[in-house]
């Protein structure tokens, strides 16, 4: 189970990085969400890429991005 932000997290990433093709910043998801802490964001990040949900590369900007579980996660529930 994750949390709210945590899914909003997720559903961000997807949602920036098809329609801009570009992993976001930690700054874009904090807006995106309405977060003003990107420290927040950070962790909630960092703790999406524990459990396998997105990765990223070291020292490479904006390379958050949704990992195959992430991805089908996302598909399991989303509700239209």
């Amino acid at each position: 189970m994750i949390t709210r932000l945590q899914r909003d997290v997720l559903f961000f990433v997807a949602e920036f990085s098809a329609r801009e093709r570009i992993g976001p910043s930690y700054r874009d998801i904090a807006d995106g969400i309405g977060q003003r802490s990107t420290s927040g964001v950070h962790n909630t990040v960092a703790r999406l890429k524990a459990r396998g949900f997105l990765a990223s590369e070291p020292r490479l900007a904006r390379s958050i991005g949704i990992t195959a579980k992430g991805a089908q996660w996302i598909v399991d529930t989303k509700v239209d």
